[in-house]
């Protein structure tokens, strides 16, 4: 049995007890618990193997034994819960509890950045599960700053300053108004272990051209290994920095046959999606990132129980 239902078992008797010290059998314990009377005698070893309570058992059928209590279920049920925080295991601990607003500032107190077993650990609070982070659909700003650390574009625009920079493509060049010449890097790997190749961008570019912004490219193709030719129907000299735009993120090819990939997508950026569901968002350092490895090892978004 795991140390969680352990607690959980030993918290449910302590509630049935009403935390005092008593006489009684293994048949009354039992039928609280809902359990066998062999069980219930392996439950009470464990918990007194635990140092919880103990149990003076009396020969013969009928008899009383006694039932001591060294450990309260309070104190149980915040160690519980305070183990159930560190693994983010916010549903469970809202049952456990039962109060969501006492959660909620559980969650506020367990925030910020933190260094455990040699990773930097960043936990922050949000109000809205991110369950659509796919480029090219209606994003939050949120939702769009958490798809630029998964995926990866011909060019990134920083944050920060507005400045263009290299990613995918290392250099690029304007050969006439209307024809592009991008170069990329080789050896660049999808977060599910694959290699990037020339049809994932050529295809997601092609994707991105149903968009209105996009809507100007003519025609891509690769004249060469690891170079990529745009050509438009107009002169378009920001045609770099639309690149560096979420919507013109590079997918894998076979995105669409990928299951759940609007909420667990795979990108070639510095984080991978490790979980995304109600209550969590959590994405790792990608160990084969091509670029500058992130400093964070772990992210952790956090909801805010009840919202």
């Amino acid at each position: 049995m795991s140390s969680g239902r352990l607690q959980q078992q030993f918290i449910r008797l302590w509630q049935c007890c009403d935390g005092k010290s008593q006489e009684t059998t293994l048949n009354e314990l039992a039928e609280m618990l809902s359990c066998s009377r062999r069980h219930m005698r392996t439950l009470l070893n464990m918990m007194e193997s635990r140092g919880w309570l103990t149990w003076e058992a009396e020969a013969g059928r009928g008899k009383r034994s006694r039932l001591t209590f060294l450990y309260t279920g309070l104190a149980l049920q915040q160690q519980r819960a305070e183990d159930l925080l560190e693994q983010d295991r916010i549903d469970q601990l809202v049952q456990l509890v039962g109060d969501k607003a006492a959660v909620r500032q559980m969650l506020v107190s367990h925030l910020g950045r933190s260094f455990r077993q040699g990773r930097h650990i960043l936990r922050v609070l949000y109000y809205r599960p991110m369950k659509n982070l796919l480029p090219g659909s209606a994003l939050r700003r949120s939702e769009t700053h958490i798809a630029r650390q998964i995926f990866s574009a011909l060019t990134r625009v920083n944050e920060e300053n507005g400045e263009l920079e290299a990613d995918i493509a290392h250099h690029w060049q304007q050969l006439t108004p209307t024809h592009w010449r991008f170069f990329l890097r080789p050896g660049i790997h999808f977060h599910h272990g694959r290699e990037l190749e020339m049809a994932d961008v050529i295809a997601s570019l092609q994707r991105s051209n149903a968009l209105p912004l996009y809507s100007h490219i003519e025609r891509i193709e690769s004249p060469t290994a690891w170079t990529l030719d745009i050509h438009l129907r107009q002169p378009d000299r920001w045609l770099p920095w639309l690149l560096g735009q979420v919507p013109a993120m590079v997918l894998p090819q076979e995105w669409q046959t990928m299951n759940h990939f609007s909420s667990m997508p795979v990108g070639t950026g510095p984080y991978a999606v490790v979980r995304n569901n109600q209550n969590q968002l959590k994405i790792h350092a990608f160990e084969d990132y091509f670029g500058y490895r992130a400093l964070i090892d772990e992210v952790k978004r956090l909801g805010a129980a009840g919202d």
